[in-house]
């Protein structure tokens, strides 16, 4: 009987141990015990450690995708080199707080695989706590992969500089994938646009220089993408084509044979037909900051290089203290600056005007909604620019939510690092789904991108049978990285990578003409009335070698339909649409 109670005792025993396992797994209690811990790292392997918010699923698998897509494009990267195979078993997990990884090799090096491993940002793990766990590991990361953004490689710098004697071997490399923030603002810093503050902003730090020698950026700065920026729309006088419709504008434009911002153009009474830049940023935001000044330094350079325009008849910069507000509703402070946009509107008369929006695109759509909800009439001469902050999926993909035109009339010209309409990479891919079939429409911008850092990494890493263990021998073969026929490659005694250009400059930024591009989607009207249509064309920044153009189409323009694509707002009285 005694027995029986012992046995009974056991069975209760280790059914309420199963069910409290099952309850503390079911709560997440179990993975945030976890949480913070590094994986190891076997003898004769390598790891690039990821360090990336917890939300960034999407981002994770676009990697995951770039390496397959790498895979296939191996043979013209490195046709020497053995096939390039991926290993993709513990890619995506179950669990949340595992760390998933996936790893590449050269067939024939299972002992020798370069593991890619995403640890997530959290509230309990933040870029400092991880730091702290790689250094404390034998052997060290090669590289750490970070900086989505540029507060985010800030962390990431900065971390990585305060432990720079801290780790077992010679400190990892630091791989920036899309910060694109030249300095470093102060967290108290309030703009007011005098001499002093900008000669201050200029002896501020560079993002790069936090952790210098050992930061490689494989996105454009904002400096690179406020050039590419004014110079096409320097190239592109017909911007204002359809928007600006009066004939002695277009006479004075199309007659004109030098850029735009140095034309004689004459329109009411003798007045100067050069554009008005109006830049937008956002304080809480160290990215809009940054791209707010690159705009009005390279906007001054490129449209009054020799004269010097009145600050009136230049630049107008504004500010927003914050950017928390509404998917479609903007703040207070966005409705102030919209009210001030106007009013200095109205004093230009007809000009052409640039509006700079250097933010994200809910930010952007709150503060145009808002604009042209108060005064869409007096809207017609305006051009919107942004940085990399929109991409192709947000006008084209998702155009219904996130950039409709029939709400936002403007013709729209952004950044992009890499081409978003690449075919090989996947767009326009035809797939059947439960026997329909689905046309790819995601942009294939990151995937690319994520394919260049993966690339480089790779050939410098993977070097025969032995994988690369030393960062310093890393280092020196990404400085050796070249970019050619749109991939990276590493430089070789072959013609083709003699006359290539260096991907990486002296501080480790990437440099021009290594695969820039500009998406630039131009509404149809008739009269004052938008169209339910509007053209998506992609240009790519190429050396001159005859001729004074920089930029090339891409591939051919997409024609857009929004005859589907719901009115969020129609403004009262608003020209530029008739609903049926």
């Amino acid at each position: 009987m005694r027995v029986f109670r012992v046995i009974a005792g056991a069975i209760v025993m280790l059914v309420l141990a199963s069910a409290g396992y099952l309850v503390l797994r079911s709560q997440g209690v179990l993975d945030r015990m976890r949480m913070g811990e590094v994986k190891v790292v076997p003898t004769g392997h390598q790891e690039i450690a990821l360090i990336a918010p917890a939300t960034s699923d999407e981002a994770w698998e676009r990697l995951v995708a770039a390496a397959s897509y790498l895979v296939r494009e191996w043979p013209r990267i490195a046709p020497a080199s053995p096939p390039l195979q991926v290993v993709l078993d513990q890619a995506f997990l179950k669990h949340t707080a595992g760390v998933p990884e996936f790893g590449l090799r050269l067939e024939g090096g299972e002992q020798g695989t370069l593991w890619v491993r995403w640890y997530k940002l959290s509230s309990e793990m933040d870029a400092a706590a991880w730091i702290e766990r790689l250094a404390e590991r034998q052997p060290a990361p090669l590289a750490i992969l970070g900086g989505d953004t540029s507060d985010r490689a800030v962390a990431l710098g900065r971390a990585l500089s305060a432990r720079v004697e801290s780790w077992s071997g010679k400190p990892p490399l630091f791989l920036i994938s899309t910060a694109t923030a030249d300095q470093l603002y102060p967290g108290d810093y309030k703009p007011r646009g005098t001499q002093e503050d900008s000669l201050t902003r200029r002896a501020w730090p560079k993002l790069v220089e936090l952790y210098a020698g050992r930061s490689f950026r494989f996105a454009f700065t904002n400096s690179r993408m406020a050039e590419a920026l004014m110079d096409f729309i320097q190239e592109h006088r017909d911007i204002w084509l359809g928007v600006k419709r009066d004939p002695a504008y277009f006479a004075g434009v199309l007659a004109e044979g030098t850029p735009l911002g140095m034309t004689g153009a004459l329109a009411g009474g003798g007045h100067l037909m050069s554009p008005m830049l109006y830049t937008l940023g956002w304080m809480d935001d160290r990215y809009s900051l940054d791209l707010a000044d690159r705009f009005g330094r390279v906007f001054r350079d490129t449209f009054f290089t020799g004269r010097q325009p009145t600050q009136s008849r230049l630049s107008f910069n504004d500010y927003i203290y914050y950017g928390v507000g509404d998917f479609n509703l903007a703040n207070p402070r966005e409705v102030q600056a919209a009210g001030v946009f106007l009013a200095n509107s109205a004093q230009l008369q007809g000009q052409p005007q640039i509006l700079a929006l250097p933010t994200g695109s809910q930010r952007a759509r709150r503060f145009l909604r808002a604009l042209y909800g108060m005064a869409p009439r007096e809207l017609r001469n305006l051009v919107i620019i942004n940085g990399d902050s929109l991409t192709l999926n947000h006008v084209y993909r998702d155009r219904a939510v996130a950039w409709n035109i029939l709400d936002m009339p403007a013709p729209l010209v952004f950044f992009s690092h890499r081409t978003p309409m690449d075919a090989e990479a996947g767009f326009g891919a035809k797939t059947s789904v439960g026997g329909e079939e689905r046309v790819s429409n995601t942009g294939t911008q990151d995937l690319l991108l994520n394919a260049d850092i993966l690339s480089a990494v790779a050939q410098a890493a993977l070097q025969g049978a032995d994988l690369e263990s030393d960062t310093d021998a890393l280092a020196r073969r990404l400085r050796q990285m070249r970019w050619h026929g749109e991939r990276v490659i590493l430089a070789s005694s072959d013609q083709a990578a003699a006359e290539a250009i260096e991907l990486f400059d002296a501080e480790g930024n990437r440099r021009r003409f290594t695969g820039e591009h500009i998406v630039w989607l131009r509404p149809e009207y008739a009269g004052d009335v938008v169209q339910l249509r509007a053209t998506i064309s992609v240009w790519g920044a190429r050396l001159a070698e005859s001729g004074p153009r920089t930029w090339q189409p891409a591939g051919p323009a997409l024609e857009v339909d929004y005859s589907g694509v719901p009115l969020l707002r129609i403004p009262p009285g608003n020209p530029f649409h008739e609903p049926d």
